[in-house]
């Protein structure tokens, strides 16, 4: 069976029209991350103390920092392997 799939030449027509088609998916995943993050912000204020809504808010606004613990979990990765070689 042969899979359906759609086929975009990006190299023909306005460049605008293929970005901002090409963008639609992050910026839907976007909003939907913000209403989330209202929901659960909401939820943990009306049901929880105050003390659950400031973990809460320190998780949004530190919400990059498993990034960058990432990186380092695998610079960290690299460097044993290296070294096990």
């Amino acid at each position: 069976m042969e899979a359906n799939t759609k086929m975009r030449d990006m190299t023909q027509g306005s460049p605008a029209k293929h970005i901002f088609l090409f963008s639609l998916p992050l910026l839907l995943g976007n909003v939907l991350q913000q209403l989330y993050n209202m929901v659960d912000s909401w939820t943990v204020g009306n049901f929880t103390g105050d003390t659950a809504l400031g973990m809460i808010a320190a998780r949004i606004v530190n919400g990059r920092g498993w990034l960058e613990r990432s990186l380092e979990e695998y610079a960290q990765d690299e460097e044993t392997v290296s070294a096990a070689q």
